[in-house]
């Protein structure tokens, strides 16, 4: 249940497409990022994220459990 999971980051929707810039989407606009010290900002908000997420059977299990909260 994602209740019982700790979230720590909360971010707008963001690509990183190298270690010179990231497009960042917000609710009216579209911004182009490619200042070093603010890279910074998204590189650590996606390690976080990474660490955050479930990957191969963990995140199968997390599906099916919520697939099937949902049925019954």
């Amino acid at each position: 249940m994602p209740t019982r999971y700790r979230f720590l980051y909360t971010t707008t929707g963001f690509v990183i497409y190298d270690a010179r810039m990231a497009l960042v989407e917000t609710i009216s606009a579209e911004l182009t990022v490619t200042t070093p010290s603010e890279l910074s900002y998204y590189e650590k908000a996606w390690a976080g994220l990474h660490q955050q997420a479930a990957y191969g059977d963990q995140a199968r299990a997390l599906i099916a459990a919520a697939l099937a909260r949902r049925r019954s």
